[in-house]
């Protein structure tokens, strides 16, 4: 299941044209907890597997239509393994940017 749950894998704010990002290869992705940065690192440097052989494997067992988001995972500094992990609670913001593409902002709001 990983992260798939209902409600789960918030993405945004856009979904742009490869006239905007001509090399996904080498975007800036990161996230910020509350302000402070967390995360910051290259598609460069973290993807095991570059773009075009993700598009290309799961296209050989899914219809990929313009417009579907495949979800390749997270860059280094995740908490999980810290020796002092901080983690999320309620009212936390955290922001994810990739260069190019802009911000997506989320507050923690526990139910």
């Amino acid at each position: 299941m990983g992260k798939g749950a209902d409600g789960w894998a918030p993405w945004g704010p856009a979904i742009v044209s490869t006239s905007i990002i001509s090399d996904p290869q080498t975007l800036n992705i990161w996230t910020k907890m509350n302000g402070v940065a967390k995360q910051n690192d290259t598609t460069a440097n973290t993807m095991i597997f570059g773009v075009k052989h993700l598009v290309s494997f799961f296209s050989m067992g899914t219809t990929l239509l313009p417009g579907d988001v495949i979800f390749t995972g997270t860059p280094s500094g995740v908490n999980l393994g810290k020796e002092n992990p901080v983690w999320l609670t309620d009212g936390d913001v955290v922001e994810v940017g990739l260069e190019n593409v802009g911000t997506c902002t989320n507050t923690i709001k526990y139910v």
